[in-house]
């Protein structure tokens, strides 16, 4: 559970990459690999009309089956039923990492581009079309309904995945590396901040909603590096790193809109300010405190048989005149200070 919390570092991540400035133009595969992550995939294979709406609808139904779950296994409903359902809780602990974590701004991004109707034959709202599929007409119908199941989905989603965030980092015995309830929640007021921005501006102008990504990312860096988001140093370091390669991305998409040099250029750019930045975290997470989330192997029970029957292979530690020698255990003076311990 540990290691899934840096994961989820990581993952985040290439996230905000999705929503932020595009670098199509220069790095197709941050931006595809963001895409996927993002579980944008309507974008990434450019799926429209029927294709697309399989995708929106599993995540429509994926997202009620989550609150479901919740309803369900809350303590309000468990006193008006006399028998609980069986796995019940165990599904929903597998659930909440997956769903509060990873699926938090993915769930948030599809179910926002509902609204994105750009393009129009006049200048009403019902004579506008959706982005994604040319026969539907926005604003009426078909389109006002999902807006309508969307909305209510969005509305519970939010509130609940943020709360089992918080309860999941503090009270999960499994997890050792703790988010702090602040940073949870700041985290999560930027992401939808992003979002909205992503929805909203960037189809009037990408240079406003690049300059307006790159204030908010500054923000969450400067936040990430006057807070403590976690409680283990390793993943406050790489919390930092990572916001850093984000807004350094943000920084050249930035560059690539106002003066437009060339790509190898921008790939250059890109790529040395990423390699200083994670030199600099690798070489501070080499002089942190060694890592103890991974325990060393211990011995197994055969050896401490073997010990107890006289079996094992054993050695004896002497300290004698300041020095320190290995002999065998049967060679032993009793009236040394000698202390054993079991190869």
């Amino acid at each position: 559970m540990d290691y899934l919390v840096i994961f989820f570092i990581f993952i985040e991540s290439l996230q905000l990459i999705s929503i932020g400035p595009s670098t199509g133009k220069f790095n197709s595969l941050i931006l595809n690999l963001s895409q996927v992550f993002s579980f944008q995939f309507s974008d990434f294979f450019n799926f429209r009309n029927k294709e697309h709406w399989y995708i929106y609808f599993a995540l429509l139904v994926s997202g009620y089956i989550w609150i479901g779950v919740c309803i369900i296994d809350s303590k309000i409903f468990k006193s008006f039923i006399k028998r609980p359902i069986p796995k019940l809780p165990e599904i929903k602990q597998f659930l909440v990492p997956v769903v509060s974590n990873f699926m938090f701004i993915p769930m948030s991004t599809q179910l926002l581009k509902i609204f994105l109707c750009k393009y129009a034959v006049g200048s009403k709202l019902t004579e506008s079309f959706y982005d994604y599929d040319c026969s539907v007409s926005c604003w009426e119908g078909k389109h006002l309904h999902i807006i309508i199941v969307s909305i209510f989905l969005f509305c519970s989603f939010m509130p609940v995945s943020l709360y089992y965030r918080i309860i999941w980092s503090r009270g999960n015995l499994e997890v050792n590396i703790k988010q702090s309830d602040l940073y949870i929640t700041v985290k999560s007021i930027i992401s939808l901040v992003l979002i909205g921005i992503d929805q909203v501006v960037r189809t009037r102008s990408v240079l406003v909603h690049a300059g307006l990504y790159v204030g908010v990312l500054f923000a969450l860096s400067l936040f990430l590096m006057l807070f403590q988001a976690f409680n283990y140093d390793r993943a406050n370091l790489w919390s930092r790193v990572m916001s850093q390669c984000v807004l350094w991305n943000s920084v050249v998409c930035l560059i690539e809109l106002t003066s437009e040099p060339e790509v190898y250029i921008l790939l250059t750019i890109q790529g040395g300010g990423w390699f200083v930045v994670l030199c600099i975290g690798i070489f501070i997470n080499f002089r942190l405190p060694p890592s103890y989330l991974v325990a060393k192997k211990g011995r197994t029970v055969v050896e401490l048989f073997r010990f107890v029957f006289g079996y094992g292979n054993y050695v004896a530690t002497r300290y004698l005149n300041n020095k320190t020698t290995t002999i065998n255990i049967g060679e032993r003076n009793e009236s040394e200070n000698c202390s054993e311990e079991v190869k």
